[in-house]
């Protein structure tokens, strides 16, 4: 998450990449608590750079300060995190 400890490539890439190597790896419940795109974009990217399988995190409609929220109604509508997942897994 956006709140996490581990929020850089540097970090990234220390803690990740080694064991990427040796397993496949899913990063799950990826997500931003402002519901913008500026931590979870640099990281989708990031993680398609090394062939890293993720998961947005969720499908709520709360307004991010609960947690992050993919959508901000149940009929889809994405909030800014949200279409950042959706455009990077279409590109998929």
């Amino acid at each position: 998450y956006s709140y996490d400890t581990c929020l850089d490539v540097a970090c990234w890439t220390r803690q990740v990449v080694a064991l990427s190597a040796v397993v496949p790896v899913v990063v799950l419940e990826i997500g931003e608590t402002d519901c913008g795109s500026g931590y979870v974009a640099p990281l989708m990217a990031w993680l398609d750079e090394h062939g890293i399988g993720y998961l947005g995190w969720t499908w709520n409609t709360w307004n991010c300060s609960s947690g992050p929220a993919l959508i901000s109604s149940y009929d889809g509508t994405p909030t800014a995190y949200g279409e950042a997942v959706r455009t990077s897994l279409l590109a998929h």
